[in-house]
């Protein structure tokens, strides 16, 4: 960020409009046309600047437009344990603790709506027991497979696999994989060009539990050192094997498999080793936040416009809902209607999209 704030510096001073940027600085309030009638036009703000020394400055500013754009609420246990329910304020926050939801309490107070989907969030399920001021960012632990206990479909996915555990009782996962598993999705790049990482040995290097064995007896005994019911366990892997491998459907499973895709291959003793590695719900940005349409424009509980209020960034929501459709993707899009409706309103140039790559034309195959 200290690039971004360096360049964004020097373009302001290179175009000598007496712009500034504050730093730790926060917003107070909205200020309207209207004060105190909802979705009444925005004019500015109250904003305070804290100083080094400890002192406090406040300005009001005027302004055609506000922006927010200040990230979602997952750093604010208060806010967390509202929208996203029991044990919400303390779940491991893997990404910007600084989002504490300034800009849906403001965008709130001013009359806004919100979206659907408050108590949906984006994360992982990552090893556990780990707190996150134990580790650095990039070492967090993405690895999704086979829980002991079923609770969800796993065919779903992590992100969605990572909320349901979220509402479970003390929110603890294990997942159950063989060695096949473990060569084919443990080993390897987390992304592309970012190295290989042995993700159960880096689980290892910080104390989480993992653990393995040469038979599913040794595993089931591996869980029940770690208070997990052993028994359940075992009779949880040995129905999924029964209904999954040998078709038996008329044995009824914890929960659905298969509607997204197909489902985990079950544990079969002489396929060892095998592998126990327990694993905790994270969240790095909620997906519920305020209401606006395609230009970027904030609206109230009835879809009315607010005047003079934009939102960009996860602090607009309704885009995903449960399931993950990206993140850098809605800032970019979201951004880029803010920054279109700022330059209409102010009279300037509105920002355009370059124009394609013809490579990005070609058939994927062609550029593999």
């Amino acid at each position: 960020m200290s690039f971004l704030h360096k360049s964004h510096q020097q373009r302001i001073a290179a175009s000598d409009n007496g712009s500034r940027i504050l730093t730790n600085t926060s917003i107070v309030k909205l200020t309207q046309d209207d004060p105190g009638v909802p979705g009444s036009r925005i004019n500015g703000a109250i904003i305070c600047e804290h100083n080094p020394g400890g002192s406090v400055i406040y300005y009001q500013v005027k302004a055609k437009l506000v922006v927010l754009a200040t990230g979602g609420f997952q750093g604010s246990p208060s806010m967390t344990a509202k929208y996203l329910g029991h044990g919400g304020d303390n779940i491991f926050v893997r990404s910007n603790r600084g989002s504490v939801g300034d800009g849906l309490s403001l965008a709130i107070a001013a009359g806004a709506g919100t979206s659907k989907g408050l108590n949906t969030f984006y994360g992982h399920l990552l090893a556990a027991p780990l707190r996150a001021e134990d580790a650095s960012p990039h070492d967090y632990l993405p690895l999704a497979q086979y829980p002991g206990r079923r609770f969800t479909d796993e065919t779903m996915g992590d992100e969605i696999v990572n909320q349901y555990l979220a509402k479970q009782e003390k929110r603890r996962g294990f997942l159950l994989f063989n060695e096949i598993t473990r060569r084919q999705h443990c080993m390897g790049a987390l992304f592309p060009n970012a190295g290989d990482v042995d993700r159960l040995q880096k689980a290892r290097d910080y104390g989480c539990n993992v653990g393995k064995a040469s038979t599913l007896g040794e595993l089931f005994e591996i869980l029940r050192t770690w208070g997990v019911d052993h028994v359940q366990a075992a009779d949880t892997v040995e129905k999924y094997d029964q209904v999954v491998r040998h078709g038996q459907r008329n044995l009824g499973l914890d929960a659905p498999v298969g509607r997204a895709g197909a489902p985990p291959s079950p544990l079969v003793d002489g396929e060892g080793p095998f592998y126990a590695m327990e694993v905790q719900p994270s969240i790095t940005f909620t997906y519920g936040g305020i209401s606006i349409d395609t230009q970027g424009r904030a609206l109230t509980r009835d879809k009315t416009i607010i005047p003079g209020l934009l939102v960009a960034g996860v602090d607009a929501g309704g885009f995903s809902n449960l399931g993950y459709t990206g993140g850098l993707a809605l800032a970019f899009v979201t951004g880029l209607w803010a920054a279109r409706s700022v330059a209409r309103e102010l009279g300037l140039v509105e920002p355009c999209l370059p124009a394609a790559d013809a490579r990005d034309s070609r058939p994927l195959q062609s550029r593999l």
